[in-house]
């Protein structure tokens, strides 16, 4: 299916809609995501601004919480494993890191994760 829409979309470019629940298959094809939550568009951006709407940050309890105190971040999702923190927020900081907290990007699927709350068992 994707090798067809790859194929048409070279033969003839056109704005194509995908709408699908398989995010990570689609999200080399995509310039422009829409992510709808019953209905209502929540954000629609280009996936070139995708770096810029957030992170994931990973390190000791104390320290992730310490860093997004320090710098005002809201938080977009939050687990805790053991000792290990692991949030995602919105934005992007602009304080380095302590040494033991890990900064990275959102992949499309885990930012519509974070901003439609899927993993907090809300359907969607």
């Amino acid at each position: 299916c994707y090798r067809f829409v790859i194929e048409s979309y070279g033969d003839r470019p056109r704005t194509m809609i995908i709408s699908t629940h398989l995010i990570t298959e689609v999200e080399g094809l995509v310039e422009h995501a829409v992510v709808l939550d019953h209905g209502r568009v929540l954000e629609s951006f280009d996936m070139n601004e995708l770096a810029q709407r957030g992170r994931m940050l990973s390190g000791p309890v104390g320290s992730v919480r310490r860093y997004l105190a320090d710098n005002g971040l809201r938080t977009l999702s939050e687990t805790v494993l053991g000792g290990l923190l692991t949030v995602g927020v919105r934005g992007v900081p602009s304080a380095p890191t302590p040494e033991n907290v890990v900064m990275r990007s959102f992949d499309l699927n885990e930012y519509v994760i974070q901003i439609t709350g899927i993993d907090k068992g809300r359907a969607s």
